[in-house]
């Protein structure tokens, strides 16, 4: 997974036998080709478990709601880069091959992974103060999750980027003064 992060389409099977301490060969025992190795990779860092427990652990220790969101945010952040980087190596690998140009549908798997993520905030960071909130905990999810996956797009410059502890302030308080 880091290799694919650091390198994303452009990671040989070559490399990541190296990265993995197996032989090339070894690779294609176990994966029928670099396409199907890199969805075994995009499937494993989109584990919805995995991404639960990994937020659940992120605000366990955040005593009030804005602490709840400014540690989502940072997590988020840092799940998105990963995810766009392997997203966006599978999808040159897909268009290659498929030479089309319709992109690929996204795949099953990161459909379902995005929908329990946003259940995830929608229950462990908004839930427990609904009665805070003049929305749904999964409409505040949704909003939250929108909000990060725009302020770290790979197309918006360093420049422009909010603080985690901004983001929050906008989503929690609003744009009007």
């Amino acid at each position: 997974m880091p290799l694919l992060i650091e390198h994303g389409p452009t990671a040989t099977t070559r490399q990541i036998a190296e990265a993995a301490g197996v032989a090339e060969g070894t690779l294609f025992r176990v994966f029928p080709d670099k396409r199907a190795l890199l969805f075994a990779v995009a499937e494993h860092l989109l584990d919805p478990d995995r991404g639960e427990a990994t937020l659940a652990d992120a605000v366990a220790d955040a005593a009030d709601l804005e602490s709840k969101v400014i540690a989502t945010i940072e997590q988020s952040r840092t799940r998105m880069e990963q995810v766009l980087t392997v997203m966006t190596a599978l999808r040159h690998i897909a268009h290659d091959e498929g030479g089309g140009d319709k992109p690929p549908s996204p795949p099953a798997f990161l459909v379902e992974a995005n929908r329990r993520f946003l259940d995830a905030i929608a229950d462990h960071v908004f839930a427990p103060h609904a009665d805070e909130l003049r929305v749904t905990p999964q409409e505040a999810a949704l909003v939250l999750r929108s909000l990060v996956f725009g302020m770290w797009h790979p197309g918006t410059s360093a420049e422009s980027r909010m603080s985690a502890d901004q983001l929050a302030s906008i989503l929690l308080k609003g744009l009007a003064r």
